[in-house]
């Protein structure tokens, strides 16, 4: 995955790479990735946005990609992401939050609906991976989608083992699981 050298950003104290596939498609699922300030950057309040666009003239969809310039490993992790995810997401559309240093070794929080999610609506599933080694929950985002518009999502990773967390924030609803780390 070719990461941008030229453009890094500072978001919460941490330097950070951008995905740029250079217009050509790449996985997951032939994505286009870019670095462009369309895509990725930190407003005057230090909140991070990430923004899918759309190449009308080239009929492609750009998504954003960060990257740690120097990644963590054990310990916690925390997004927030502003607004009630059944608004944000349209169809086959996923937020990922995630975390790897070697390739096929992720702790997954992922969000979306339709191809991605088996046709359901409003998906979310936590992961540990390699994919069919490992282990997943899965649950409908109904479950988490009462209270303020918030999303938290957490992990905490030890040796050994995961344990996921998702809310609106301040919400009574949650969802929560653990599971082992390969």
């Amino acid at each position: 995955m070719p990461y941008s050298e030229g453009r890094r950003i500072i978001f919460s104290g941490i330097e950070w790479h951008m995905r740029d596939s250079l217009g050509r498609a790449e996985g997951p699922d032939d994505n286009y990735w870019s670095k462009s300030i369309r895509n990725v950057w930190v407003d005057e309040w230090g909140r991070l946005h990430l923004k899918i666009t759309r190449d009308k003239r080239a009929c492609k969809w750009y998504c954003p990609e960060v990257v740690a310039v120097n990644p963590s490993g054990y310990g916690d992790y925390t997004f927030y992401v502003a607004g009630r995810l059944r608004d944000i997401l349209i169809e086959n559309e996923v937020l990922g939050l995630f975390n790897y240093l070697v390739a096929n070794q992720e702790i997954d929080i992922e969000y979306g609906n339709g191809a991605w999610s088996e046709g359901k609506d409003f998906f979310g599933q936590f992961a540990t991976q390699p994919a069919g080694i490992c282990e997943r929950h899965e649950f409908p985002l109904d479950s988490i989608t009462d209270g303020m518009d918030e999303t938290a999502s957490n992990f905490n990773w030890q040796k050994g083992v995961v344990r996921f967390r998702s809310s609106y924030y301040d919400a009574i609803n949650a969802e929560g699981w653990t599971g082992s780390k390969c």
